[in-house]
């Protein structure tokens, strides 16, 4: 049977139902596992991209750097801004916010406002890693051992022995 190949890639087109035993390559099988299984058993192909995301003005934006475009507009406004993440006590996240629900947000609040400036102003983020800040800054007071410190031996009599002493 001669193998199909993608045009574009020269790779080989792989069909689930040529694993089967022949027995069970029938039509019926054929049908469903081209429909279902066949499109999560194909090779990838990977197309290379170069570009920025993110806000398309500020500070730090030049007009000849290229951006990746995204296809909603809002989206492409609000990629890399703040978000709020929510879990519960297993550490199961139940809910997410960002940007876009903030100004959805003030909206249902009737504020009509499209100046985000005059809402969210400020220049900086202020970022708080999960961090243990005294190894952090004391880095030279402690010891890096990959497997923990060595065991420390003590010697000394065992617990049932018992001693007697004679005093004159």
């Amino acid at each position: 049977m001669a193998k199909n190949i993608f045009p574009d890639s020269e790779l080989p087109i792989r069909r689930a139902v040529e694993l089967l035993p022949q027995i069970f390559q029938t039509d019926a099988n054929a049908k469903f596992l081209a429909g279902v299984v066949d499109p999560l058993i194909q090779p990838g192909v990977l197309e290379k991209t170069v570009g920025y995301v993110g806000r398309r003005f500020g500070k730090t934006y030049n007009g000849k750097d290229i951006y990746l475009d995204s296809n909603n507009t809002l989206r492409s406004r609000y990629q890399l801004e703040p978000g709020v993440v929510i879990r519960d006590e297993n550490s199961r996240i139940t809910n997410f916010y960002d940007y876009i629900d903030f100004k959805n947000q003030l909206k249902f609040f009737n504020n009509q406002n499209e100046n985000d400036s005059l809402e969210t102003e400020a220049d900086h983020f202020s970022w708080n890693p999960p961090v243990d800040w005294d190894k952090f800054t004391n880095f030279r007071q402690y010891y890096w051992v990959p497997n923990g410190p060595p065991p420390v031996r003590v010697l000394g009599q065992a617990a049932t022995i018992v001693s007697t002493f004679k005093v004159r």
